[in-house]
């Protein structure tokens, strides 16, 4: 695994959270990123 080239300014965090949560964040605004959003309701939809 390569490591990711950071901005000086990006931070990145790493957390697992239960797609069912991460669906209610997207909802409730805290995850904006639409790529984010993309790939998560992507899987929300392939996994029901």
């Amino acid at each position: 695994m390569t490591r990711p080239r950071l901005d000086p300014d990006e931070i990145i965090r790493t957390q697992i959270y239960p797609l069912d949560r991460l669906m209610d964040m997207i909802l409730a605004g805290e995850i904006t990123d639409a790529l984010t959003i993309l790939a998560l309701q992507r899987t929300w939809f392939q996994l029901r």
